[in-house]
C-alpha cells in the first residue's frame, strides 16, 4: 500500500514539475523573440524570482518525496522539510520585492553605504 502511495505521489510532483518546465520553456523562447535588450533582460528578471522560488519549493518537495527507500539522515531530512515548509515561504515575498526600486535602493543604501 505505502508503495502505491508513493508512485502516486511521485508521478504528481513529476507531471506538475513537467508541466511548469513547459511552461518556463515556452516563455523563455516568446523573451528571446523580444527584439530590444532592455525588453528581454526586464522579463528575464521578472522570471527569475518565479524560477529561484519553483527551483526551491520543488527542489526540496523532490528530494523529501522520490526518494523511494533511501534513508538520510535525520538532520537532512530536518533541512530538507525547513526548506520546502518554512524557507520557500519566507524568501517569496523578499525575492518578489526585489523588483521594486525603492527596495531596491534601500538595499543598496544598508550595505554600501
Amino acid at each position: 500500500m505505502i508503495l502505491i502511495e508513493d508512485v502516486i505521489h511521485s508521478v504528481a510532483i513529476i507531471i506538475t514539475i513537467l508541466i511548469i518546465a513547459l511552461s518556463y520553456i515556452r516563455i523563455v523562447t516568446v523573451i528571446l523573440r523580444i527584439s530590444s535588450a532592455e525588453g528581454r533582460q526586464k522579463a528575464f528578471s521578472t522570471c527569475a524570482g518565479h524560477f529561484t522560488i519553483f527551483l526551491m519549493f520543488f527542489g526540496s518537495v523532490s528530494l523529501m518525496y522520490l526518494r523511494f527507500n533511501t534513508t538520510y539522515p535525520p538532520v537532512l531530512d530536518t533541512a530538507i522539510s525547513l526548506m520546502f515548509t518554512v524557507l520557500a515561504p519566507f524568501f517569496n515575498p523578499i525575492i518578489y520585492s526585489l523588483r521594486n526600486k525603492d527596495m531596491k535602493n534601500a538595499i543598496k543604501e544598508l550595505f554600501f553605504l
